[in-house]
């Protein structure tokens, strides 16, 4: 976190129990790692092959998204030795012009150095709702072949159907999950921050 108020705890913005995490960015923030960002990561002793992830996400009426896009949320992948840590992460959700984008991206070969073509895809998940709870379930099993599995619900329904089908790089360590907002360019922008609250994260 940049700032104390990168990261603050809600407690009248709650999906459920006593409170919820605010994440805030904002263009006037240090760059960290090449962007702007507020997140928490995962535990790397708790990262596995196969995995189930559940949280919730709410954008207040204040959010504004542009063509910049920002990340809200990605499974950020450890590159081998002689592979750039910039690397774009394997899986992230990414709000672009108001909508939920997932970012898919695969490689089987030992080293990867930049993304191809033929090898990564984004699925439309539809418009961000403002002032309301989105509900979030994710079941990944990470694999560059096509034992790999990519299931995504979001408020109950299925958005994202991939069984035995590739999603991550060969590495030799797994990804682990990254909650917040990040966001790496800001030309072009509209605004100049950008408010998030995560809940329920499991």
């Amino acid at each position: 976190f940049a700032y104390e108020n990168s990261f603050q705890v809600e407690e009248t913005i709650k999906r459920a129990g006593n409170f919820s995490g605010r994440f805030e960015i904002n263009s006037t923030d240090p760059k960290q790692s090449g962007g702007i960002r507020a997140e928490m990561t995962q535990r790397l002793d708790l990262v596995g092959e196969e995995r189930w992830y559940g949280f919730s996400q709410y954008f207040p009426a204040s959010y504004v998204s542009d063509s910049t896009p920002e990340l809200a949320g990605q499974w950020h992948d450890q590159p081998d030795e002689g592979e750039s840590a910039a690397r774009t992460p394997s899986n992230f959700i990414m709000i672009r012009n108001d909508r939920f984008i997932w970012y898919l991206s695969w490689d089987a070969d030992a080293i990867t150095y930049n993304n191809s073509p033929d090898r990564f895809m984004e699925i439309d998940l539809g418009p961000v709702p403002k002032d309301q709870w989105i509900d979030w379930v994710v079941h990944i099993k990470f694999a560059y072949d096509n034992t790999g599995i990519l299931e995504v619900w979001k408020n109950g329904e299925k958005v994202i159907d991939r069984p035995n089908l590739p999603n991550s790089y060969n590495d030799t360590k797994l990804p682990y999950f990254k909650l917040g907002i990040y966001k790496w360019d800001w030309n072009g922008s509209s605004v100049n921050q950008k408010v998030m609250y995560w809940d329920e994260v499991r």
